[in-house]
Formats: C-alpha cells, sequence, structure tokens
C-alpha cells in the first residue's frame, strides 16, 4: 500500500464472492459474470508519515480503511 508517498507491504483480510450469471443486474445490458472483493483493516497514521507530531485528539493514530472492488467478465 502507498499512502502519503511511504509504501509499505500489508497483509489484510479479503472476502471474495464470485457471482456467476449476475452482471445483467448491475448493468441491464451486460451478461455475464461478477467477482466483488472487500476488505477492512486499520493502519497507523504515523507509519506512512502523516501528520506525525498531530495529537489523536485532532486526528486518530489508527485509521480504518474499507475496499470494495468489483471486476467483470462479460459474455459475448
Amino acid at each position: 500500500m502507498t499512502c502519503h508517498g511511504v509504501t509499505k507491504e500489508l497483509t489484510v483480510p479479503v472476502k471474495a464472492t464470485y457471482l456467476a450469471g449476475k452482471l445483467n443486474e448491475r448493468m441491464s445490458k451486460m451478461t455475464g459474470d461478477l467477482l466483488v472483493l472487500r476488505s477492512s483493516f486499520s493502519i497507523k497514521r504515523t507509519d506512512f508519515g502523516i501528520k506525525p507530531d498531530m495529537t489523536d485528539k485532532v486526528v486518530a493514530e489508527e485509521i480504518q480503511v474499507r475496499v470494495a472492488i468489483a471486476g467483470v467478465s462479460p459474455k459475448k
């Protein structure tokens, strides 16, 4: 993960959901499959050099990150 110009390798939990034939439910003019990846994890802002001198009363030291990515495999 790269944040604020700092790159760190992270291991995070990921939930993968494969939805065969469900693309048309999201995009009515297309048919195919969907793959949805979801993850939720925390990072420490000071690990990425984000305001290391700022008190956590203004911005928390631990930041919650939530990610959802959808991929499609359209059928022709």
